[in-house]
């Protein structure tokens, strides 16, 4: 919860929102990590956590094991977790930050937040916040959280909500921010479920941690005391935008915490084209794969399409591998067809994934359309209001 003087204020417009990678200036990508095993705030790697008002929040937090509390075990193992209680404006968790900076600004523009939390029956459909930056003091609109669970169930961020976390079940909820690209990401249980943009001149904004002030970020606090219980067993802070692969890895939330060291990223399929259940006829088929930290070979890449197998072209640029179908036959209208690819790793051995679609007699996705000017549909003479 933050107020900033005038002198540092950049200019913000409204956040539509978004996150990504890019290379950081930061001392370490690594912020910090809270496994509460010790049945406080210590830190399991980093800073420790700190209560904004230690004498009103001594009641509002209890530390215990899964068993303890009356919480399902995680993964079938029992775990140290936190219950949080509904705060005030004024309470919450916080955590100092680096003074330093990345994403080409003057504060941490990239970075990403990873939370196994629980949300009791008690806490459904109601708005509670998870992440809070900055203030409306700062940027108008912004007494709410920025990432908050909405209303709908979902991991929520200026008026949005992705994906659905059910009461009384464990996940890894993961944030990914990139205010030099000017995207944002957010994953449950390693699958990404939302992905939103940010307007231009937010470097150093809304979404931007603040190491330039107040040097610290605060958990489950928001201004407008939109709070409720929850449960969590792991906090970790990253200097860094991970990826799908890497979020991958991770997975879902593991009673031992969020680690440290990344786990290793299996392949994964980036891309299809088409990437839509609908495609036009003329549309080339094709496949974007990441290798993640295994070895892939050409030779044992392969394509089908309704079983029949494609030829196919093998580019390589550093572990993504773009295979493309070449010499086929146009695509049929009003047909289905599902393209299908193999391939073997050094992880898992011999991979197998594919996706369908339908070419209709006429599909339109208006990607490539351009919008002209305005037209009074009143000044049209009748016989030129409709063309065939």
């Amino acid at each position: 919860m933050k107020n900033y003087p005038e002198f540092i204020l950049p200019i913000v417009t409204l956040l539509i929102f978004v996150f990504g990678s890019t290379s950081l200036r930061a001392q370490s990508d690594f912020g910090g990590l809270w496994n509460f095993d010790e049945a406080d705030l210590t830190a399991t790697a980093g800073e420790d956590l700190e209560y904004m008002d230690e004498d009103t929040m001594a009641d509002l937090v209890e530390f215990g094991t899964t068993e303890a509390l009356g919480l399902p075990a995680i993964n079938d193992e029992v775990a140290n977790v936190v219950r949080i209680q509904k705060l005030d404006p004024d309470q919450g968790l916080v955590t100092e930050l680096p003074s330093d900076s990345n994403g080409g600004g003057d504060t941490i523009n990239i970075w990403t937040g990873i939370m196994d939390i629980l949300i009791p029956a008690t806490a459904v459909g109601k708005k509670q916040s998870l992440i809070e930056i900055v203030t409306d003091d700062w940027v108008a609109g912004a007494a709410d959280a920025e990432i908050y669970i909405g209303t709908q169930n979902g991991i929520g961020t200026s008026g949005l909500e992705f994906g659905t976390l059910t009461p009384e079940t464990w996940y890894c909820v993961a944030i990914v921010v990139n205010m030099e690209e000017l995207w944002g990401r957010i994953y449950i249980d390693g699958k990404k479920v939302g992905e939103v943009a940010a307007p231009d001149g937010s470097l150093d904004g809304r979404w931007s941690l603040d190491t330039l002030v107040e040097n610290m970020v605060t958990f489950f606090n928001d201004d407008n005391n939109e709070s409720e219980e929850i449960f969590v067993n792991s906090i970790q802070l990253r200097f860094e935008a991970l990826n799908d692969g890497q979020l991958m890895a991770l997975g879902g939330a593991a009673a031992s915490g969020i680690p440290e060291e990344l786990p290793p990223v299996p392949s994964f399929i980036e891309s299809w084209t088409p990437d839509d259940k609908y495609a036009k006829a003329n549309t080339s088929l094709s496949v974007v794969l990441n290798a993640g930290d295994t070895t892939i070979g050409n030779d044992t890449i392969s394509l089908e399409l309704n079983g029949k197998a494609l030829e196919r072209t093998v580019e390589t640029t550093e572990n993504i591998i773009t295979i493309t179908a070449t010499g086929g036959e146009a695509l049929q209208t009003a047909s289905e067809y599902e393209l299908t690819l193999t391939y073997t790793d050094s992880a898992k051995g011999e991979q197998t994934e594919s996706v369908q679609f339908e070419v209709p007699v006429y599909y339109e996705n208006f990607d490539n359309v351009e919008l002209g000017a305005n037209v009074d549909e009143q000044a049209v003479q009748s016989e030129a209001a409709w063309t065939a």
